[in-house]
Order: C-alpha cells, then sequence, then structure tokens
C-alpha cells in the first residue's frame, strides 16, 4: 500500500543521525520533503549527511505551493510552515513533524499528524522492527526531546512498558 507522506526536518535528521532512516521507506515508500527541510537539513548537520539524503531516491523533494503566510503562527519554522502547507495541497496522507505548536497547526488545517516517536510504534505494529524503546533511547541520546507522558504512552502502546 502507498501512501504519500510528508516529512518535516526533525524525524529525517533525528532518524538520519541513528541509521534507523529506512524505517521511513519501509513504512511509506515514498516521502516527500519540502525545499525549506532541505535546507534546515544543510544548516544543522553537516555536509556529509546532506549528501546522503540525495542518495536515497526515495526521499523526494517538492517545492511548496504558494500560501497565506497570516494562516500561520509565527513560531513556526519555514520547514513547519511548508511541510504543512505541502500536505495540504497534495492531500497526503500523513504528516510526520514533531513540533508541538507545528502538530497543532497542521490539526488545525485537518490533516493527519504523527511524530517520529508514533512512527516507530507503528513500525513495531509492522514488524519492521522488533522493539520501540532503544531507539527512541538512542534518538533522546541524539538531542530528541520526547516528554515522559509521551514517551510512557508509546511505550505502553508497544507493549514494552
Amino acid at each position: 500500500m502507498s501512501f504519500k507522506v510528508v516529512v518535516n526536518t526533525t524525524p529525517i535528521i533525528t532518524l538520519g543521525k541513528i541509521e534507523h532512516l529506512r524505517i521511513l521507506r519501509e513504512l511509506y515508500g515514498n516521502v516527500t520533503i519540502p525545499i525549506a527541510v532541505v535546507l534546515e537539513v544543510a544548516v544543522k548537520d553537516d555536509f556529509a549527511f546532506l549528501q546522503m539524503l540525495k542518495n536515497f531516491d526515495w526521499i523526494k523533494v517538492a517545492e511548496c505551493p504558494e500560501y497565506e503566510k497570516n494562516l500561520f503562527p509565527k513560531n513556526l519554522h519555514a520547514g513547519e510552515i511548508e511541510a504543512i502547507a505541502l500536505s495540504k495541497s497534495i492531500n497526503a496522507d500523513f504528516l510526520i513533524i514533531d513540533d508541538n505548536a507545528a502538530r497543532r497547526t497542521a490539526s488545525n488545517f485537518g490533516l493527519n499528524v504523527i511524530g517520529t516517536a508514533g512512527t516507530l510504534l507503528e513500525a513495531k505494529q509492522r514488524g519492521i522492527i522488533s522493539a520501540v524503546k532503544p531507539i527512541i533511547d538512542s534518538m533522546c541520546e541524539n538531542n530528541f526531546y520526547l516528554s515522559e507522558k509521551i514517551l510512557q504512552t508509546i511505550l505502553q502502546r508497544a507493549g514494552e512498558s
């Protein structure tokens, strides 16, 4: 089954740093990122990581359609705004995004939102990974923040609490 999935910066960087970016491909096939996400990845990470992304032909880069800037909170980054706008314009099945304000905004636009931790839960449920906790631990060691409440919810749903 093929899904239209748009991914924001944090999931790409976080899963890439811990060498689990393949989970997105195995779950969704191709994923799409807007140009602003590519630029944020280039700024946040090293050149080698950006080159690695170029070699993943299942990550499609798309130009963001025009959007009304005043529809978005001022505290959202360009990648978050473009990911939301792109998701809306292509009628994406899922938007993978972690920032709370961006998630609320995307939900207000009627988008189906999932976070990086939620993708891990789905990957476990579909047999792509055997456990969620070691991957989340590794993500957190690489500066990914997950509230204790969300962590416990994910681990409970994964049967790992």
